[in-house]
């Protein structure tokens, strides 16, 4: 069983709430500076809000690999060491029949995210871009 999971970008750590249709529900926490209560915050992905949606695949890995050594840096290109990891573990499944893809999601605004899940919660992020 393939566990949807948000590893990098502006919302690391962030849980799905749901997914439907029309949008993608991103549920997450934060602690307020010097209050112990917690604030949680939910983002609706929509058609009007994704910009576009990237399979992580082989030649990503590459580059991702080429800038971690060319810097010095043990990052990859998008996502530090978790992009890295990923893309390379991704990009060998792309082309296959695969259970588990990795992919990056750009928002309007400017963020992203990288997210791990299968095929059909590719597909879902895809449909927002059309």
């Amino acid at each position: 069983m393939v566990t949807y999971k948000i590893i990098g970008g502006d919302y690391k750590g962030w849980d799905f709430g749901g997914i439907s249709a029309e949008s993608i529900t991103l549920l997450g926490s934060r602690t307020r500076t010097g209050i112990f209560s917690f604030q949680t915050e939910k983002i609706e992905l929509t058609k009007k809000n994704v910009k576009k949606v990237e399979l992580v695949t082989e030649e990503m890995k590459k580059k991702s690999a080429g800038t971690a050594a060319k810097s010095g840096a043990a990052g990859g290109l998008l996502f530090g060491p978790a992009g890295l990891i990923v893309g390379a573990l991704a990009g060998s499944l792309v082309g296959k029949n695969v259970q588990e893809v990795c992919f990056i999601c750009y928002l309007k605004n400017g963020k992203k995210l990288m997210v791990q899940g299968d095929n059909k919660l590719y597909k879902d992020f895809l449909a927002l871009t059309l």
